[in-house]
């Protein structure tokens, strides 16, 4: 299950003299994950590079970007990239900036350079669960609202509204890999007269 930022994480890396400095913080999109690049570059004036990459969408449709920022090709982006996408992180943003230290690293030096600061970013920093919540919609007889609620309590749903007419319409926020449990013990408490509507299960 996928997890993003809950807050942010500041590391310190030195390697023969050159400071890495790396962060890392939640970026739900593509425009937010460069709005925080812009500051950075804003913060460090100085700095001799500001890589990054980012990451963001859902586990099936992830999308990342990434920027060696100067550094020799694939030396600096792809490693810091490579590390986040391992890291079951999404909607994260990770920059690290460089303050040359007068010594020439090398492909290899840099390589691991911005891959350790990269890594201490994404064991640092504290996370939260994403939920792939989904909307949905049922209509049901006033005989089987009481169990109804009780399945929605135990699989956890949120009530987000109901409505009382000559039936009740409920309408609830529930996770995506529950939705196919839900409309089973909804189909089976309401011997197959109630189903989901809308955004989890389609209507017969």
């Amino acid at each position: 299950m996928l997890q993003k930022p809950k807050g942010s994480f500041h590391v310190k890396h030195t390697e023969k003299r050159s400071l890495f400095l790396g962060d890392i913080e939640e970026a739900a999109d593509r425009a937010t994950a460069e709005a925080v690049i812009a500051l950075r570059r804003a913060a460090y004036p100085d700095a001799s590079h500001v890589v990054y990459a980012f990451i963001h969408g859902k586990e099936k449709s992830l999308q990342y970007g990434m920027s060696d920022d100067g550094e020799p090709k694939g030396t600096a982006g792809r490693p810091v990239l490579e590390v986040l996408k391992g890291s079951g992180l999404t909607s994260t943003v990770l920059t690290v900036v460089r303050f040359f230290g007068g010594i020439k690293l090398g492909t290899g030096g840099l390589v691991r350079a911005y891959s350790e600061a990269a890594r201490q970013c994404v064991a640092g920093v504290p996370r939260q669960v994403v939920r792939d919540l989904v909307r949905c919609r049922l209509t049901t007889p006033y005989e089987y609202l009481r169990e109804l609620q009780d399945v929605l309590k135990t699989l956890e749903v949120v009530l987000v509204d109901q409505v009382y007419r000559e039936a009740v319409e409920l309408e609830l926020t529930v996770e995506r890999s529950l939705c196919e449990e839900l409309d089973r013990q909804i189909t089976d408490v309401s011997r197959g007269t109630v189903r989901l509507q809308r955004g989890c299960v389609d209507p017969d």
